[in-house]
């Protein structure tokens, strides 16, 4: 019954999975309801076509001649050719010098006959040179360059479509590397559509590796394959499980959580094997299959239970402490992830003992009991045992001293956070090659919204000096990468002598691709771009704050005017700067709520006590790897020392579990400390191996946030093995050592 029960729920679950979809946009991870993104997402209904930009740097290595040129033209051709393109900006789409063109006959900047020798170097120079293409091409100490904003179609850039417009867009771009040109393709189409190719690659290598690795470690060990096969099956079911109900109830899957996967399955692979090592342990000690799932059912399962809810409280603090709707998503799969865990283990493993376990498994044919500890993990734990019970006090004093100059170290970590550090490997190649040549292709830029009276209009002078004067300041405060308003095109298009009405009539004849950059007439908004270098979150809130200040002056001087500041980049920083110290108290609250469960499973707060030091070392320890390292904690780093915690917590829940079950048999203290050892430390050990083994499939993925949350997961259970095998057990003997020397043998300790 039970496992009809399990396909009928698999096979609703690959329904789910069916219907499951997915959003990579990189401005979901930043998405909440503070004014910061909520000004964020107005800015882009008034100015969207930046969302829609493929940005194209082809650098030379050398010259912009006459055969590069060419290339380019027949590039900028087929671009304008392509239907998902709306629109190609470069510097062929410029108008000539003033003196070159009436408004009825704008002469191409880059004539049709190109010019040879001398002549073609000077038309260079004033390509670099005039205000508009001067940010479309340049010079750097590599060479020259140039670059395309190709604008796709609204609906080339819907999820579905984009790849085929990526093609579309690589395709063109296809043979430049035969006149010498290296194109590098960024934007924020580029960043989704791979973004998006990646995630679904990890995705699925996390799934294959952390399997084999699963199925590989419990193999070595179990040697059998229904055991090791049976440890298996409950985890692979968990993720099924999991995706299926996302699909079914319609969330998307996000950036974060494409460390779901490897997540579930590590924690889904300890669990079955806390289940399988107890019911093989009492084959081993004589009892029939029925006694042995039984006895594994009334005394390791509730722990089990104890661990899965420790660990979903982890996951819920991420879900209430923070106002990020990426992180809430990440949060709500693990919950849910700890729940398929709980029941698909407690369901599959003892059903499928009954039906495929025996006692004879461990003997041979002539009835001789065959090798069950294949790693020597049980004399391993007998001599930590007779070690931790010996040198008590010692351990005990040691593991304080440690914990404190953790503790101090972990106290000065900051966050950190960088846009581009959010990108897969490939792609933050692409968008550091573009950089170095162009400012344009920054992932960053910073823009600030100027409204103007609806007294005037967007070919007013005054709001084209307006606009020069805050993007010179805005400019400055930036470091001087690039700025373009409204004024560098009235500056290229009209002379001082044809005034406003001259710039009225250029405005009416721009491409609306070209217009948008820098106007929305509908809504009398003018747009400056400050472009910056790719700067750290912190380096962005300090830039962002010095901006606020001179808007404030500029809303003090202009008073008809609107000043606001936006952008991706503005977002993220403010979002990084309350979002992550929001989740470090969060995961601190989730600490003090494990231990308070602790207490009342245990009904003993001496043991909550005791938990506390063995599980704050791991998280500690992990900060200050990273202090010591130089760096800062990220979300992903947050959130894998918060998860990294909860199943940390497993490990003590099961030896106190063990323990207080070792004392309610009639054991003295010292007995069940080392009792609880031998039992618990194989287990464990063999648990973490295949946790961390699993979790490190994450550095096979290309998301850098995804290898980050692995490798810290992988340090944090590591030093959390360490906190239980030795910390915690040295730590109750010398606990109750010093009871006893204060109140006494005759005081009683607790169960």
């Amino acid at each position: 019954m039970t496992i009809i029960l399990v396909v009928a729920l698999s096979a609703l679950a690959v329904f789910g999975v069916s219907r499951s979809s997915s959003n990579f946009a990189i401005a979901g991870m930043y998405a909440s309801d503070s004014p910061r993104y909520q000004n964020y997402l107005a800015f882009k209904s008034v100015f969207p076509l930046n969302e829609r930009d493929v940005v194209a740097i082809a650098k030379t290595g050398g010259e912009l001649d006459r055969q590069r040129l060419l290339a380019l033209r027949d590039i900028q051709l087929d671009l304008s050719l392509d239907p998902n393109v709306e629109g190609v900006l470069s510097m062929f789409s410029i108008s000539g010098t003033r003196e070159s063109q009436t408004r009825d006959n704008a002469v191409p900047h880059v004539p049709d006959e190109l010019p040879e020798g001398e002549a073609l170097s000077q038309l260079i120079d004033e390509l670099i040179a005039h205000p508009v293409s001067g940010t479309l091409a340049g010079e750097t100490d590599d060479g020259q360059w140039a670059a395309f904003l190709v604008t796709l179609t609204g609906q080339a850039n819907a999820p579905a479509n984009l790849p085929a417009a990526i093609a579309g867009i690589e395709t063109a771009f296809a043979n430049a590397s035969d006149a010498g040109l290296d194109v590098h393709l960024v934007g924020t189409p580029i960043m989704e559509n791979t973004i998006k190719l990646t995630g679904r690659s990890d995705r699925m290598t996390f799934n294959i590796a952390g399997v084999l690795v699963g199925v590989l470690i419990s193999a070595l060990y179990f040697r059998r394959p229904k055991y090791f096969l049976t440890v298996s099956l409950a985890p692979s079911i968990a993720v099924l499980w999991t995706f299926g109900v996302i699909g079914l109830v319609g969330m998307p899957i996000t950036l974060f959580m494409n460390s779901g996967p490897p997540l579930i399955l590590v924690v889904g692979f300890a669990n079955a094997t806390h289940l399988v090592f107890s019911i093989r342990r009492n084959l081993l000690n004589g009892q029939s299959i029925s006694e042995a799932v039984d006895s594994t059912v009334g005394h390791v399962v509730p722990a089990c239970f104890l661990a899965a809810s420790t660990t979903a409280v982890a996951f819920l603090s991420l879900l209430v402490t923070t106002a990020s709707d990426a992180v809430r998503d990440f949060a709500v799969i693990g919950v849910i992830g700890m729940a398929t865990i709980y029941v698909s283990g407690t369901l599959l493993v003892p059903a499928v003992a009954k039906l495929l376990f025996r006692p004879a498994d461990f003997t041979d044919p002539k009835g001789n009991l065959r090798a069950t500890d294949p790693f020597g993990l049980d004399p391993a734990a007998t001599a930590l045992s007779r070690f931790v019970i010996a040198r008590n006090r010692a351990v005990t004093v040691r593991g304080l001293v440690l914990l404190a100059v953790m503790v101090a170290l972990y106290l000065q970590l900051g966050y950190q956070h960088r846009i581009s550090d959010q990108l897969p490997r490939q792609l933050r190649g692409e968008i550091e090659a573009a950089v170095t040549a162009s400012a344009i292709a920054s992932p960053t830029p910073i823009y600030a919204v100027v409204s103007y009276p609806p007294d005037i209009g967007a070919a007013n002078g005054d709001v084209s000096a307006l606009a020069r004067t805050l993007g010179n300041a805005l400019g400055e405060i930036a470091g001087g990468v690039g700025v373009w308003s409204i004024d560098t095109v009235r500056t290229a298009a009209t002379s001082a002598q044809e005034g406003d009405a001259g710039f009225a009539d250029a405005l009416e004849t721009m491409p609306d691709n070209f217009k948008s950059w820098f106007v929305n007439e509908d809504e009398r908004a003018v747009l400056i771009t400050i472009q910056t270098a790719d700067l750290d979150a912190r380096q962005l809130a300090a830039l962002t704050e010095q901006m606020d200040r001179v808007l404030d002056e500029f809303r003090d001087r202009f008073p008809g005017y609107g000043f606001e500041l936006s952008g991706l980049a503005v977002a993220s920083a403010e979002h990084a700067s309350t979002t992550i110290p929001a989740m470090q108290r969060g995961m601190m609250v989730a600490i003090v709520i494990v231990i308070v469960m602790i207490a009342l499973a245990f009904r003993s707060v001496e043991i909550a006590t005791l938990s506390l030091l063995p599980n704050l070392m791991p998280i500690v320890a992990a900060g200050s790897v990273l202090y010591l390292f130089g760096l800062g904690i990220d979300y992903s780093g947050v959130i894998a020392l918060t998860v990294a915690f909860g199943i940390a917590v497993d490990d003590s829940v099961h030896f106190l579990a063990r323990y207080r079950l070792e004392r309610s048999l009639g054991n003295n203290r010292e007995q069940s400390v080392a009792l609880a050892v031998r039992r618990i430390a194989p287990v464990i050990t063999l648990t973490t191996i295949v946790l961390v083994a699993g979790i490190l499939v994450t550095q096979l993925g290309q998301m850098p946030q995804t290898r980050v949350f692995g490798a810290l997961c992988g340090v944090t259970l590591v030093f959390a093995l360490i906190a239980d095998l030795f910390f915690l057990p040295a730590s109750i003997m010398a606990f109750h050592g010093l009871r006893r020397k204060r109140a006494g043998d005759g005081r009683q300790e607790f169960q």
